[in-house]
């Protein structure tokens, strides 16, 4: 539901906007500068604006991020499923079996995580459940440490890109040696289809994960290197990571 309802309206949005243009210039016009844009790639970048609430966030949870017009880097465009992503990890979907992500007490790893939508968007979400908290045995406690967020993707490009988004909303970003502490995001560059990838995951032990989040891992069509060939390895990845931590 929440995929289509983005959607719908991301595309109405474009399209009144295409309109509006194609009726001020006519319509020759404006398919011919939208022509010379397509081969000159003259947009390459826009911001991509969410608001997302939740049932325990007080005001919405408000995001600017940079944004490709087009790919490529394919990781560096504002895919919907990051937006539904986001939400599920603040809402959950009702049952006890998947559960609101907590302000504290656990440790987050987000495969793919692009232009930084859900990765970003639950730091801050997170960040504004800690600032409402009263009591400091509860915020002392070792039990109730400021939950971890690591972000990994396979491009370098998108990365950098996700990392000034983090900061543009106030993030400190934790590189590959360090430990993500309140108010930051681990960043780190991972390849969850190479051989052995748990192995060498960055920032975090597989011990210490709660949860393993990803959107749009998995497609056909999708980029380069992304097939048949290296999705037994993805699987093995997946299965490695529950074994370390199989609850």
């Amino acid at each position: 539901i929440h995929t289509h309802t983005y959607t719908h309206i991301h595309v109405c949005t474009y399209m009144s906007h295409r309109t509006a243009i194609a009726s001020y210039l006519g319509v020759g016009t404006a398919f011919a500068l939208y022509t010379l844009d397509e081969v000159l790639d003259l947009r390459q970048w826009r911001v991509a604006c969410h608001r997302v609430s939740a049932p325990n966030l007080k005001s919405p949870v408000a995001l600017s991020l940079s944004a490709r017009t087009r790919p490529p880097p394919i990781g560096a465009m504002d895919w919907p499923a990051g937006r539904v992503l986001l939400q599920l990890a603040l809402e959950g979907d009702g049952t006890t079996a998947l559960s609101p992500i907590p302000a504290r007490g656990a440790t987050v790893l987000e495969i793919g995580s692009g232009i930084g939508t859900a990765a970003i968007g639950l730091a801050l979400a997170l960040q504004a459940e800690r600032a409402e908290e009263h009591g400091a045995a509860e915020a002392s406690s070792a039990s109730s440490a400021p939950t971890a967020i690591v972000a990994t993707d396979i491009c370098s490009d998108s990365l950098a890109n996700l990392a000034a988004n983090a900061l543009s909303h106030g993030l400190r970003v934790a590189g590959e040696g360090e430990q993500p502490p309140d108010g930051s995001i681990g960043v780190a560059r991972w390849d969850a289809s190479a051989a052995d990838a748990a192995r060498s995951l960055p920032l975090v032990a597989p011990s210490r994960l709660t949860h393993v989040l990803g959107a749009d891992v998995v497609y056909s069509g999708g980029a380069a290197g992304v097939g048949e060939e290296c999705g037994g390895e993805f699987v093995a990845t997946l299965r490695a990571l529950l074994e370390a931590q199989p609850q």
